[in-house]
């Protein structure tokens, strides 16, 4: 009975902390034109990487600050979460225009070309959310690419940080407080490179999925040498490399996917996206991978990885044509 009391609690908690990507990708959106919004999107999104390290942290300070005391790392974690929200309530405000300000389009000039060729500067509309899910999400085609792309790299993700401890003392032979400590590391050393892909993706004119493209093509050599490479420095340099290399694509597909529909659509579409990343990547990168491995050994995890950043790239290129296209459309060619 305790058993599904907590299986209810934990969806009720991913529900209530996921809430908070959909409105702060919209924000990110309405307050910031395309010139900038590449920089703060990464700025905003390296607070995931910065936290799980801090995450790593705590729990190791925990053990010896609350007598192993879980609880109490919970409630602490909650209480700053309460102070963050309420200062965001009463500092933020939904978008421009509620505080007498334009529109960032009205601003910049700024436009979302749409899949079939459409341009829209709207942030509001009367259609329904249904409406809007089925004619700006479900039907378009970008969409859909950027989100298999999305999951794809979340299962490259997971299947490398879910599995570090257990790989690299198993089969690499690491002792396992390091091993534990190289989760934290790999997500802290992806924050200034998530930023800085994200400020050349400004630099380039919003070609995002040119700087995805090169991201993969990087992880697929790391993640040669993390299979094969018997030397644990090297091991320990790609992984600080890989953190980069994975959660800047992850980065810039949700920034894309955004950018692909209308603003009044954007929480549809991260909510979208969300659905196939935690459900698909992260439940095959954990579960699936688990099941190969204790069936055909760690042959069987790199395999998938291998297969899912080469779908990846495959996705990226069909998105790089799409943006060639958006930009020759916005140029009035």
């Amino acid at each position: 009975r305790n058993l599904y009391v907590m299986m209810l609690l934990m969806l009720v908690m991913s529900v209530a902390q996921g809430m908070g990507a959909a409105a702060c990708q919209r924000t990110v959106q309405l307050w910031w034109g395309k010139k900038w919004r590449g920089t703060v999107y990464a700025v905003w999104s390296s607070a995931h990487n910065a936290g799980a390290f801090v995450c790593v942290a705590v729990v190791q300070i925990a053990t010896l600050m609350f007598t192993h005391s879980i609880a109490a790392v919970f409630y602490t974690a909650s209480v700053v979460s309460i102070v963050i929200a309420i200062f965001i309530v009463l500092a933020g405000a939904d978008r421009p225009a509620t505080v007498g300000l334009p529109s960032i389009g009205e601003y910049t000039g700024d436009e979302v070309v749409l899949d079939d060729g459409q341009a829209t500067r709207a942030e509001l509309t009367d259609l329904s959310l249904w409406q809007i899910f089925v004619r700006y999400i479900l039907t378009n085609k970008v969409v859909w690419a950027i989100t298999l792309t999305s999951m794809s790299l979340y299962l490259v993700r997971y299947g490398i940080m879910s599995w570090i401890p257990s790989y690299l003392t198993q089969f690499k032979g690491f002792d396992p407080g390091t091993a534990k400590w190289l989760v934290g590391i790999f997500e802290l050393a992806a924050v200034p490179g998530v930023i800085l892909m994200g400020a050349i993706s400004d630099l380039l004119k919003d070609r995002r999925a040119i700087v995805c493209i090169g991201c993969v093509i990087g992880l697929l050599i790391c993640l040669t040498t993390y299979f094969f490479s018997t030397s644990h420095l090297a091991i320990i340099i790609v992984l600080l490399i890989m953190g980069s290399l994975i959660y800047a694509p992850l980065t810039l597909v949700g920034l894309m996917v955004n950018e692909s529909v209308p603003k009044f659509a954007v929480g549809s579409s991260t909510g979208f996206m969300g659905f196939f990343q935690y459900i698909f990547g992260e439940t095959l990168a954990t579960a699936l991978i688990g099941i190969l491995v204790a069936k055909f050994g760690w042959i069987a995890s790199n395999t998938v990885l291998y297969t899912a950043a080469g779908l990846a790239l495959l996705l990226l290129c069909y998105i790089a044509i799409h943006e060639h296209h958006v930009a020759k459309i916005a140029a009035g060619e």
